[in-house]
């Protein structure tokens, strides 16, 4: 049984015997017996009930006690209407314990966990009540049957409530059918159906009602329908074609667990194969140095879903052969075929799991897999334990429209088509819906659900948005992003005919309007919310020079109160939402770009760290207070850049005099942007070399029309002054980490960033050995330091080496989370920030788009008032004194907090990389309709990977990195379980483009590193047929015999000289050397690709590469590339030697070649890689 939310200290008298079934194969339903107690110390959870003396500030998110009426929800709505619950207009509702007990009775976990849930958002205003504990309302008697007690245990709760509040108050059981609950009706409590409720209450929501509804009519949904043991024998005896057994109950997995005989796991699907059957699956246990468990076919996956927690059981080597004799006559579920024999759902494109790439787990799961093969095992899933459904963006299947149900294809390639019943399908054909799935029963092949809402037509822009919102987890649509009345009506007003203005007569606000503050921000931006001071000033006792800097973070907080609508909202939120041509923001624009933005010339309210610095930028004393400032000055990242460059005599052609300051303002600001930046650089450098990590990434600028159209694409260039700005956010929220850590040692919001695991390092530690380089990955510091070696031997000659490895290092290193500090020392773990070398970090110094940041406000500002109040820690007073400390100390509140801002701050990433992908997608969807018919999108690339068939490779003028794979030999009379006969385009070896359609069988890939992969090519054609070309295009063929050989022999001859033979060319000897026939990809090579669209039905349009070439000699870098520093490249081209492996490196230190070839070094993305002359440094 599970109970949720108890309340401690409980006052227990007297217990009772209760009664629940487990299902058993053999002998059916069994009944076991367990005591309980009761207590008679709970409230009623109405917010100042004088009764129960509960105040507003006890209850975050309880029934308000203005309200007229009592709902308390039914078993039969909670089972049937769960996927309701998260309508925003459904609030004030109760949840008892009885409703709970009856779900757990039937394992509907994911609808406790629905519940769970709203109860825990306090903006929902959902309550949970142990009515099965509590003494006035507990049943001590056991009915007819077990739906008969948990009726009448409901119908006493609300006896119960109607005479606690003096029958003042109307109370209501919310049920799907009032009349079959005539038989309960008792005085003050009605029955209410929900469809009257949802009339009532959310009259917008009625047709997505009477959708459910009738989806859900005649399933087993309602779980009142029947009596348990019924549902039980039912279960037990229901057949099923699809070969799915029967889920263990949970009592069955506990025990399994508990005797090892199970293991448990959250499973991942593989990328779907067009060549494989069978969907594949594995649950990773690579961490834990366990092999990973794979899980074949739809039958041994047995309804599980991509993320769902399961119980699986191993398989021994008997059952192992039944997997294979069963699988072997499986039709594969993702692959269904029209008359034309054309497959009408699977996607010739990889689709990009955003998820992992945020991780930093880049590498392909199948890849894995395939690398330890042999130490899988094989498993079957034989119970869910956390089911992880929730609502998916599909399209429907497009020659569904005629049948009485209908299947949709979700937008998440790893999650199976699901069935739904639409009554007029041709309303949503070509459309993006959104649907949930209700069951999985034992004879379906597809999971059913219902219908929940259309987002729009396929391809416009506005439903595709709508569409990425829904399926990572941000809101229901754009519109469910704007802000409530209830919210509004918090905000302070702003507007012409009246203004804002803060109140002068604060005394607890230093008003510092007298300093010169100036803030630096991106072009155009209106959420200001970090200002900066810097003066030079005299130390008076020495005679030397001192600094006073600040850092002036908007008060949001002031503005958001605790438990307001305003602020539970932010909560839900947790940031701000940035895609690439929008952002919802977290708070209202009256406060984020308004009165809480620091704009120039404005009173506003701040929350600052002033530190003063000695001569040597060591920190003498530091403020932290509430302030009054007036900014002097907003200024951009390039005109602050531009006085740094004119200062140091430095010119860039991308800042030009057009980011030039007025002179008076110039005047004033420039020996405090230049002190300020000296500053900062100085102890940015100290903190370098204390271990902190100057890493690199990849950010997309997009520029658009007056008709928002996207007009260019380009990666965002990194200044000097980005690195200044960010040292004093370090240094700030730093600061900051440390007061409120000493004030609240357990209950701290911190953000830690844990030490990456070793093995992530192994690519990293590859490529740099490419070059002769070692990396020593012990620790940040070992770490660093590396990187700089490498950085001071190569960055002036190939300055695009370094930032690969840079760029590397990021995705090798583990996420960044929020954490409060009672779970940093329960887990053993430290504070420190593995990537800044801080030994305190939390994020303080962006409210208005944090909520992180919020709380974080909240607890420096108690701070500030224990010791104006001269409170010591952990004073019992202290709760007495301010009641908003009860929350910022508590450990678990914080833990919760956290937990939920670490998803929503993921999502938002995810999201946000989505729709660069999909702005990116369209940018060059609109190039590839200018070109002429016979023209191809043609780009140079850089390998940066290698996986088990392909490569992956990065285009630099579009910010794109891409996945490149073989074909595979469909027809090949060898065994191609590994993948390994492939299909090689003819221009790999002709080098002309118009030849990359054609390919070369037969040809094999004889070895795969994390650096290279190697190609066989055959030394003769087999025979072919012309249904060879896996997947083949109306413009793709086969080589000819005479065609091949020709292009061979040249290969063969060029690659002689290449590897020093200068034995005369013999085609019929030197062909058979397998050396002549290999074409070997290697990191940094340059490759040329073709950029395709394919339009997709089910999800948005993707991008696919096609191989051409390898390159050889110059790459010219994009007009759109600039260099990392505003400091112009004098020399635009460096010397190094060719391509060469590491037997070629020894081979060069003998005969000290002195041949050069040209390289150009550009930023911010890779676009050539040469080797240096070098031989093999080591860290000392």
């Amino acid at each position: 049984m599970q109970t949720i939310n108890p309340v401690s200290e409980c006052g227990s008298f007297g217990y009772t015997e209760q009664s629940s079934y487990r299902k058993n194969k053999k002998i059916g339903a069994i009944k076991t017996v367990k005591e309980k107690y009761f207590r008679n110390d709970i409230n009623c959870k109405v917010n100042g009930c004088k009764i129960c003396k509960v105040s507003n500030n006890t209850l975050q998110g309880g029934i308000n006690e203005t309200s007229n009426n009592i709902n308390i929800l039914g078993i039969d709505v909670a089972s049937r209407y769960i996927s309701t619950m998260d309508w925003p207009e459904l609030k004030e509702l109760i949840i008892c314990q009885t409703v709970i007990d009856a779900l757990d009775s039937r394992d509907r976990t994911r609808t406790i966990r629905k519940l769970i849930e709203q109860i825990e958002n306090p903006s929902k205003k959902f309550v949970f009540f142990s009515n099965t504990v509590f003494s006035e309302t507990a049943i001590t008697k056991n009915e007819s049957t077990l739906l008969d007690t948990y009726n009448i245990a409901l119908v006493k709760l609300g006896e119960w409530y109607y005479k606690h509040f003096q029958k003042t108050k109307t109370v209501s059981i919310i049920v799907t059918d009032s009349t079959r609950y005539n038989n309960y009706q008792t005085e003050g409590v009605e029955y209410v159906d929900f469809q009257s409720f949802v009339e009532i209450n959310c009259p917008n929501k009625l047709n997505e009602f009477e959708e459910i509804k009738r989806v859900t009519e005649n399933s087993d949904m309602d779980i009142t329908t029947c009596t348990l043991e019924e549902h039980l024998i039912r279960k037990i005896s229901a057949p099923s074609k699809m070969g799915f057994t029967e889920y263990l109950t949970k009592r069955e997995i506990e025990d399994g667990l508990s005797n090892k005989t199970l293991i448990q796991g959250t499973i991942k699907f593989l990328k779907p194969n067009r060549k494989d059957k069978l969907k594949k699956a594995i649950i990773d246990r690579n961490s834990s140095g366990k092999p990973s468990i794979s899980i074949k076919g739809d039958a041994y996956l047995n309804r599980a879903i991509h993320g769902d927690f399961v119980a699986v059981k191993i398989l021994d080597k008997t059952e192992i052969q039944a997997l294979e004799r069963f699988n072997a006559g499986s039709v594969p579920d993702e692959l269904e075929i029209t008359e034309n024999g054309e497959d009408k759902t699977t996607e010739i494109i990889e689709y990009i799991d955003f998820g992992e790439q945020i991780d930093g787990d880049f590498e392909n799961v199948d890849d894995e897999v395939n690398k330890n093969v042999e130490d899988m095992v094989y498993g079957r899933v034989v119970g869910i334990i956390k089911r992880e459904w929730r609502p998916y963006v599909a399209t429907l299947q497009a020659d569904d429209t005629n049948s009485l149900y209908q299947l949709v294809v979700p937008f998440d390639i790893n999650i199976p088509k699901i069935r739904i019943h639409y009554l007029n399908p041709f309303e949503i054909k070509n459309a993006r819906i959104v649907v949930v799935i209700d069951e999985w029963p034992l004879d379906s092949k597809y999971p059913q659900g219902h219908f929940v809402r259309c987002l729009g037509k396929s391809g416009d822009l506005e439903s595709e948005i709508d569409s990425l919102l829904v399926e990572y987890g941000i809101a229901t649509s754009q519109s469910d992003l704007e802000f409530s009345m209830s919210v509004l009506n918090e905000m302070p007003v702003d507007t012409p005919e009246n203004p804002w203005k803060p109140d002068y007569s604060d005394e607890d606000r230093l008003d510092i309007r007298n300093k010169i503050i100036f803030s630096i921000d991106p072009i155009g931006s209106l959420d200001i919310d970090d200002a900066i001071s810097f003066e030079t000033l005299v130390d008076p006792k020495t005679g030397k020079p001192e600094y006073e800097m600040g850092v002036h973070i908007a008060d949001a907080s002031c503005f958001i109160r605790p438990g307001s609508e305003s602020d539970l909202e932010a909560r839900k939120r947790g940031t701000t939402i940035y895609l690439a041509d929008r952002r919802f923001n977290m708070i209202p624009e009256v406060l984020s770009e308004k009165i809480c933005s620091i704009r120039a010339g404005r009173d506003r309210y701040a929350v600052s760290v002033i530190w003063k610095l000695d001569y040597l930028y060591n920190i003498k004393s530091v403020w932290y207070g509430r302030t009054l400032i007036k900014s002097t000055c907003e200024m951009s990242y390039e005109s602050a850049q531009w006085i740094l460059n004119d200062t140091s005599g430095v010119h860039s052609d991308s800042i030009g005099n057009s980011f030039k300051l007025e002179k008076s303002l110039d005047n004033v600001l420039r020996p405090r942007i230049c002190g300020f930046a000296k500053a900062m650089q100085i102890l940015r450098s100290r903190r370098m070399e204390n271990g902190a990590l100057e890493l690199e990434s990849t950010e997309i600028k997009f520029s658009y029309n007056s008709e928002k159209q996207i007009q260019s694409m380009k990666p965002k260039e990194k200044l000097v002054i980005h690195g200044v700005i960010e040292e004093a956010m370090v240094m700030a929220n730093s600061s900051v980490a440390k007061r409120v850590l000493q004030y609240y040692p357990n209950s701290a919001m911190l953000r830690i960033h844990t030490y990456p695991k070793p093995e992530r390092f192994e690519t990293l530690k590859n490529l740099a050995k490419l070059r002769g380089f070692q990396i020593d990955c012990s620790s940040n510091l070992a770490l660093s330091k590396s990187l700089k070696f490498i950085e001071e031997k190569a960055g002036k000659t190939d300055r695009s080496f370094v930032f690969l490895l840079k760029s590397m290092t990021v995705f090798a290193l583990s996420e960044a989370c929020y954490i409060s500090a009672s779970v940093v020392k329960t887990t053993g773990q430290d504070f420190k920030h593995y990537g800044l070398a801080v030994d305190f970090y939390t994020h303080f110094t962006s409210p208005i788009r944090r909520y992180s940041d919020i709380v974080v406000h909240r607890q420096l500002l108690e701070t500030l008032k224990m010791d104006k109040n001269k409170i010591k820690i952990g004073d019992d007073n202290l709760n007495n004194q301010n009641k908003s400390y009860v929350f910022l100390n508590t450990p678990d509140y914080i833990e919760k907090i956290s937990d939920h801002l670490n998803t929503k701050n993921r999502n938002s990433k995810i999201v946000q990389r989505a729709s660069t992908l999909l702005f990116q997608t369209k940018y060059i969807q609109n190039l590839i309709s200018k070109l002429d018919k016979k023209d191809v999108f043609v780009k140079k690339a850089v390998i940066t990977g290698i996986s088990t068939n392909g490569l992956l490779a990065n285009i630099p003028d579009i910010g794109l990195t891409c996945q490149l794979r073989f074909k595979s030999d469909i027809d090949s009379n060898q065994s191609n379980e590994d993948h390994n006969q492939v299909l090689v385009p003819l221009s790999a070896l002709s080098g002309k483009l118009e030849d990359m359609n054609v390919f070369i069988p037969g040809c094999v890939i004889t070895s795969t590193t994390s650096t290279l992969i190697e190609v066989m090519l055959p030394l003769k054609l087999p025979l072919v047929n012309k249904n060879r070309i896996d997947n083949a295009n109306d413009d793709e063929r086969l080589v000819s015999e005479g065609e091949y050989v020709q292009y061979l022999n040249k290969f063969c001859k060029d690659k002689k000289k290449d590897i020093g033979l200068n034995q005369p060319y013999n085609s019929i000897l030197d062909n058979s050397d397998e050396r002549l026939r290999k074409i070997v990809f290697t990191v940094f090579d340059s490759i040329e690709v073709v950029v395709k669209i394919k339009d997709s039905s089910f999800r948005h349009s993707q991008l696919y590469f096609v191989l051409v070439k390898k390159n050889v000699g110059t790459i010219k870098p994009s007009s759109n590339i600039q260099m990392k520093t505003t400091q112009d490249i004098k020399e635009n081209s460096i010397q190094g030697n060719p391509v060469q492996n590491n037997d070629q490196l020894q081979t060069n230190k003998k005969s000290k070649s002195k041949n050069k070839v040209k390289n150009v070094a550009i930023y911010p993305i890779l676009e050539h890689f040469r080797q240096l002359s070098i031989t093999n440094y080591s860290m000392k």
